[in-house]
């Protein structure tokens, strides 16, 4: 183990031990347990625009998207430079044609791979970012809509592990 492993792992230790063992320690960073509302300054958009910057791949598995919301983050899809994936549907029929081809356009413009499930019942709300010693996921009651990037009252759990737990 190098020294920059073993700070590292000794900071992840105090941050996954304050999120979920006890408050009382001491923990700043981005790996310690998050619920995300949209709230206080901790929206959904923050949360995915902070968790890009830092990843090297990520996957979004959600039912709705938005055109709008896709516009709100597209700047920063363009930007990334790892492997992403985004996995939509056709449930219900609520991802208007506009947000398909906002999707299509990333795919030509950047890589990233989009995928359509094409289930009568799709209705996952994932955010997956892979980085270097870790894999930090979102998961709750945001889709990729403009509401539930910022404004709706969302509930959302941010966890990391390391990639060997």
């Amino acid at each position: 183990m190098e020294p920059a492993d073993f700070v590292w792992a000794e900071a992840f230790e105090v941050e996954i031990h304050h999120g979920f063992v006890g408050a009382n320690t001491a923990a700043a960073g981005h790996l310690a347990p998050q619920v995300i509302l949209n709230r206080d300054g901790r929206t959904v958009e923050h949360t995915l625009v902070e968790e890009l910057k830092r990843s090297e791949g990520f996957t979004f598995s959600v039912a709705f998207v938005s055109a709008g919301a896709i516009a709100q983050l597209k700047q920063h899809l363009l930007d990334f430079r790892g492997a992403g994936t985004i996995v939509t549907s056709d449930y219900l029929g609520f991802n208007a044609p506009e947000a398909f081809a906002e999707l299509l356009n990333l795919k030509r413009r950047r890589g990233i791979d989009v995928r359509i499930h094409t289930s009568d019942n799709f209705h996952p709300k994932g955010y997956i970012f892979t980085q270097p010693r870790n894999v930090t996921a979102m998961v709750g009651s945001s889709n990729l809509t403009n509401g539930a990037l910022s404004e709706n009252y969302e509930w959302n759990l941010k966890v990391s592990a390391a990639h060997d737990s």
